[in-house]
């Protein structure tokens, strides 16, 4: 009981700070939400949302490399986390690393909710037609 209490509690701080990380992501505090998703991630290592944060930050700060690692392992702690998936996938592709974007593209066209991605999978399986 009292390390599911623990637990509980480690989740919701990072849940916590990987909120205040998307208030300061969308006012373009990228100091501030880089902050912010390092202490959700330090608060619970299994966050994907601190890893997709801070690859959002990474991209928006010109650190193709960072979000891509990031990314990777927001995907790796959450297959589902379908907005990484997608990131990293598109990341991938546009510097040329079709290979390892291929996987991660198709796995998104695959499983990604239609009702809220529609728009992407319809472009992700164009790409996806083109470079067969």
């Amino acid at each position: 009981k009292e390390q599911a209490r623990a637990e509980f509690g480690k989740r919701g701080n990072a849940m916590t700070y990987e909120n205040i990380g998307t208030v300061h992501l969308e006012a373009a505090r990228l100091g501030d939400a880089k902050r912010a998703f390092e202490r959700a991630a330090a608060s619970n290592p299994d966050s994907s949302q601190a890893y997709a944060g801070l690859a959002v930050v990474a991209i928006k700060s010109g650190d193709r490399r960072t979000a891509i690692m990031n990314w990777t392992r927001a995907v790796e702690l959450q297959p589902s986390n379908f907005d990484a998936l997608y990131n990293l996938g598109v990341q991938l592709m546009r510097v040329g690393r079709m290979t390892e974007a291929r996987p991660d593209l198709e796995r998104f066209v695959r499983t990604a909710p239609a009702s809220q991605y529609a728009k992407d999978i319809k472009a992700i399986s164009a790409e996806l037609a083109k470079t067969r």
